[in-house]
């Protein structure tokens, strides 16, 4: 047999728990395509240091670099680098998402209410708020802004009902880690009672008559 040529590896990250953008916070990375008894080194940055591997996956190292990945063959056939990937290893969970007050007070009347409130606060740069008021949960789209915003529905306010409330909400970053939850209180206070009178003594023959 023949042997002649060793073909370049290739690196796919095990999980891109951020969508497919590289960005991960699970730091292994797999080397596709080994030959049967090839043994294999990688590199980070093309820095000239080769690190060699075994089986067929390494782990990442924490934050944004390049890595490349060749192999031997059991013929004594190396190949060429692979094409420099770049990854992202983050593994630490942004910080608590902000929430501001929803009125002035944090108590909603009903003129407040029949306006449409909205619930605002800060956020990282490319997150996503995931948001519960009144049992009723919604997921906001990442966009690459430092705040959110949300505006209270019908169904929010029906599920939300007269009293103290707290909503909670938390951050995804692009990486896929989660922060702590944040937690607001507010009051929702559209009803005004129906004052009433009495007599402080109702004098006379019947204590029940009005004449006093």
């Amino acid at each position: 047999t023949v042997d002649s040529i060793a073909l370049a590896p290739d690196l796919s990250l095990a999980a891109d728990t951020g969508g497919i953008d590289g960005i991960t916070n699970v730091a292994e990375v797999n080397v596709l395509g080994l030959e049967p008894g090839a043994s294999w080194q990688y590199e980070i940055d093309s820095n000239g240091v080769w690190l060699s591997g075994s089986g067929s996956s390494f782990n990442l190292t924490n934050g944004a670099h390049g890595y490349r990945v060749r192999q031997t063959d059991a013929a004594g056939n190396a190949s060429n680098p692979s094409a420099s990937q770049s990854f992202t290893l983050d593994t630490s969970p942004p910080v608590a998402v902000t929430v501001n007050p929803i009125s002035a007070d944090d108590i909603l009347n009903a003129a407040e209410i029949n306006s449409v409130p909205v619930i605002s606060g800060s956020k990282e740069p490319g997150s996503f708020v995931t948001l519960t008021i009144g049992g009723l949960t919604h997921t906001f789209s990442p966009d690459n802004t430092a705040t959110w915003s949300y505006t209270l529905t019908a169904l929010d306010i029906s599920a939300m009902g007269e009293g103290v409330q707290t909503l909670t909400a938390t951050q995804t970053d692009v990486a896929g880690n989660t922060s702590l939850l944040s937690s607001h209180s507010f009051t929702v206070d559209t009803v005004i009672a129906t004052p009433a009178m009495g007599l402080v003594n109702d004098t006379g023959t019947s204590n029940t008559d009005g004449v006093t």
